[in-house]
C-alpha cells in the first residue's frame, strides 16, 4: 500500500482534488471498461463534487455510483447523503437518479434489512459470490471531528465487523442507526481518498496522522491499494507540509 498526502490552498482544494480523482476514474475505465466510485457523505465533499461535475474528460457514462454510508433520511430530505450527491454531482452531470448506474443505499424501513439488501446489490453488480469482497476503483471518505469515517464511529460495533460488507451501525451518541460500508469493503479498494478541510479539523487531522489506531479513520488501510489524504491548507495548518497554491 502506498500512502500519500496532498495539501492545497483552500480556494483550490476542490479543483485540485477533483483532478486527482478524475485521473483515477479515467485509469479505471481504461483498465476495466467501467469505473466504480463510492461517494462520501456529509458537507466536505460538496465543492469537490461540484468541481468533478465540470470535468468532461471523465467518461461519466460508464461510471457506477455507490454510497459509503447513509443516514435515516428520505432521499429528498435534508441530511441525506444521496440528496447532496444528486444536487452537487449527478444533477449537474445530467444523470437521472434512477439511472441503473446509480446505486443509493436504501434509507426507509428496517436498517438491518437495508444493509443486507445493499450488500446483496453490491454482490450482484460486481458479480461475486458470498465470501468474496468487491474491489472498488475509487472510494471517497471524509473524517469527522471524532475521527470517524463513513459511519464508522469510535466504539461502535461496525468497527469490529470482519465478515459483512455493509451493516446497520447503532451510533449511541447521535441516537440513531446509520448504514455504513465496513472496513472489509473499504480496505479492498484500488484507491481510497480521505477528504479533510477546514481549520476545525486541524487538531484531529494532526492526531489522525500519528502512529496508532486511536481513531476509526486510522483503520483505513487498503490491502492492495493506495491511500491518499487530500487536505486543504486550513486543515493542514499543523502539518509539516507545504501546501500547493
Amino acid at each position: 500500500m502506498a500512502v500519500s498526502l496532498h495539501c492545497y490552498a483552500t480556494a483550490r482544494w476542490a479543483e485540485k482534488s477533483a483532478a486527482l480523482i478524475a485521473e483515477q476514474l479515467i485509469e479505471a475505465v481504461e483498465r476495466n471498461g467501467t469505473a466504480t466510485l463510492m461517494l462520501a457523505g456529509g458537507n466536505t465533499p460538496r465543492p469537490l463534487y461540484e468541481a468533478l461535475a465540470k470535468l468532461t474528460k471523465v467518461p461519466w457514462d460508464v461510471v457506477y455510483f455507490f454510497w459509503g454510508d447513509e443516514r435515516v433520511a428520505a432521499p429528498d430530505e435534508p441530511g441525506s447523503n444521496f440528496k447532496m450527491a444528486v444536487e452537487s454531482l449527478l444533477g449537474p452531470l445530467g444523470i437521472p437518479s434512477d439511472n441503473r448506474r446509480v446505486n443509493p443505499m436504501p434509507s426507509g424501513g428496517d436498517p438491518a434489512q437495508n444493509a443486507e439488501q445493499y450488500e446483496a446489490r453490491l454482490r450482484h453488480i460486481f458479480g461475486i459470490a458470498d465470501g468474496s469482497t468487491p474491489r472498488f476503483d475509487v472510494v471517497l471518505l471524509g473524517m469527522g471531528d471524532d475521527g470517524h469515517t463513513a459511519s464508522l464511529f469510535p466504539g461502535t460495533k461496525a468497527l469490529r465487523e470482519t465478515e459483512r460488507l455493509v451493516v446497520a451501525n447503532r451510533v449511541a451518541k447521535l441516537g440513531t442507526t446509520r448504514l455504513t460500508a465496513t472496513l472489509r469493503l473499504i480496505n479492498n479498494a484500488h484507491y481510497v481518498a480521505l477528504l479533510v478541510t477546514g481549520e476545525g479539523k486541524a487538531d484531529h487531522l494532526a492526531a489522525a496522522l500519528e502512529p496508532g489506531k486511536r481513531f476509526p479513520v486510522q483503520q483505513v488501510d487498503p490491502i492492495h491499494g493506495d491511500l491518499v489524504w487530500m487536505v486543504d491548507a486550513a486543515a493542514g495548518e499543523q502539518l509539516a507540509v507545504e501546501c500547493e497554491e
